[in-house]
């Protein structure tokens, strides 16, 4: 089977763009699409920052420093105190934690002292924060959503493929089918 119409006829419609003999075929140089073998993939290029994966080489991952001063800066803001983070995590895990050893984990003069892992979602939790979870994922590359924001995502992920479905079917309607024997 081939398709009748070719070149511009078969151009790019809404938000999808058509791969004919391995070229792309664009409708805007403004959208700058940057991999045509993937035409739903949009250059978001100056609209929003992505992050972006740190290059994976010795010590890009070392972030005992960060992790330090996230601990400290969400220590400040709350309105608890570190006694009351202190108890609220020991609560939660179900391990004694003291205000010293909390103490000892943000301070930025105790590098010895490591934050234990398996206590950054009671931490998150006592205090009413994210910023763990938020660094980690800064640190590889990703970003996190919460709340309304995930509705907001899963509404704009669906209307692009509203999108994308009624180019297709455009691009269908136009073509002509011609069947070969």
């Amino acid at each position: 089977m081939t398709m009748e119409k070719t070149g511009k006829d078969l151009n790019r419609l809404h938000g999808f763009t058509l791969v004919i003999s391995g070229s792309c075929l664009n409708e805007e140089e403004s959208m700058r699409r940057r991999n045509c073998g993937n035409g739903n993939q949009l250059s978001l290029e100056g609209l929003i920052e992505l992050p972006k994966p740190p290059e994976l080489i010795g010590g890009s991952l070392a972030y005992g420093a960060e992790l330090r001063a996230t601990l400290a800066a969400a220590l400040k803001e709350t309105r608890l105190s570190r006694y009351e983070v202190a108890a609220k995590m020991s609560e939660l895990t179900g391990t004694e934690i003291s205000k010293a050893q909390i103490d000892s984990w943000a301070a930025e003069s105790r590098e010895g002292w490591r934050f234990p892992f398996e206590y950054a979602a009671a931490f998150e939790a006592a205090l009413g924060t994210y910023c763990l979870t938020e660094l980690l994922a800064r640190k590889r590359g990703y970003k996190v959503y919460m709340g309304d924001d995930i509705r907001q995502a899963e509404i704009g992920k669906i209307s692009q493929q509203i999108a994308d479905l009624n180019a297709k079917l455009a691009i269908l309607k136009k073509g002509k089918i011609e069947e070969t024997i």
